[in-house]
């Protein structure tokens, strides 16, 4: 039969222990890592995850990465509007845009794209001969009934693309948008078909 005594005091043990690695400051004190147990603690788990790091058990006390992969996608949408998450570099033909953080709105049909800043009524239209953003981030985007390929070896006419953590270049060019980075996930659907970059 179990004998409470022991899980009491099995559970007490196990508060202090977590109070020690874990805890926050107490009574008025800035840091657990500045002196005392809390700073000794510490310093010894430092020496062993660093000769853990150099032996076979090394992955058991690292934290996984965020996997990225570059990629080369062309999207070709009738019509595409785009806020870029942070301030962008934008080059078309012989006009230079630096640090634009407006919207982006490119009408394909009529090969043009016009950029508007919230809170003003001004809008320029450009001709989408070749329009570059450098820079670009997109964290989410997703895309349904789209044309599109992933280069080299997938296209379709009607499909369904989801793309996490862009970091790269866009090309808006008069018939399509490529875009070229890294992204830690990139999904596709085509009918029952579906894919993901791993």
């Amino acid at each position: 039969m179990l004998d409470w005594r022991i899980l009491g005091a099995s559970f007490a043990a196990l508060i202090v222990i977590s109070a020690v690695f874990l805890g926050g400051p107490a009574g008025g004190e800035t840091s657990t890592s500045e002196g005392g147990i809390g700073g000794l603690l510490s310093g010894i788990i430092e020496k062993i995850s660093s000769w853990f790091s150099g032996s076979p058990f090394g992955g058991f006390l690292e934290q996984p990465e965020a996997r990225s992969s570059t990629v080369q996608v062309i999207l070709y949408p009738d019509e595409f509007s785009l806020k870029p998450e942070s301030s962008v570099d934008l080059s078309a033909g012989g006009t230079e845009v630096t640090g634009f953080s407006g919207t982006m709105g490119a009408d394909f049909l009529n090969h043009t794209m016009t950029l508007s800043e919230e809170g003003s009524s001004l809008k320029v239209t450009l001709p989408m001969e070749s329009i570059v953003l450098d820079g670009m981030r997109i964290t989410s985007l997703s895309l349904a009934g789209m044309r599109f390929e992933i280069v080299p070896n997938m296209t379709t006419d009607n499909g369904t693309l989801e793309m996490g953590n862009f970091l790269g270049r866009m090309e808006f060019k008069p018939d399509r948008i490529e875009m070229f980075g890294n992204v830690s996930m990139l999904r596709a659907r085509i009918g029952t078909m579906r894919w993901e970059l791993v």
